[in-house]
């Protein structure tokens, strides 16, 4: 069974979203089959961790300045002020959205 992962990377001076997330469905010799054990340990993971993170957080496209709201993403203190101190937080794969903890922090134009 694969519980999953979590992959936090900070490459220079950008800090990528991290998803942690748990499936309970898997393939094993040619059938679908359910273990809720990885739905519990998910649980027991993210309750803690939803106590010490912020939301909502602030989204654009670098090549506008309108903003969006998300309240289905989290960011940690520590995110915050790697953004104040000048760092960007973006989600990978996805090269032209910016994201923000501080709403009313203005994206650059």
């Amino acid at each position: 069974m694969r519980v999953g992962n979590l992959r936090v990377e900070a490459t220079g001076r950008v800090l990528e979203m991290c998803d942690i997330g748990a499936k309970s469905d898997y393939f094993e010799d040619g059938a679908v089959l359910e273990d809720p054990r990885s739905l519990q340990l998910h649980r027991r993971i993210t309750r803690p961790l939803k106590g010490t993170l912020r939301r909502p957080m602030q989204a654009w496209h670098v090549a506008h300045t309108d903003r969006a709201r998300s309240y289905d993403i989290y960011y940690s203190d520590r995110a915050a002020a790697f953004f104040h101190e000048g760092g960007e937080l973006m989600q990978q794969g996805v090269a032209n959205i910016r994201f923000s903890p501080q709403k009313d922090a203005l994206p650059p134009v």
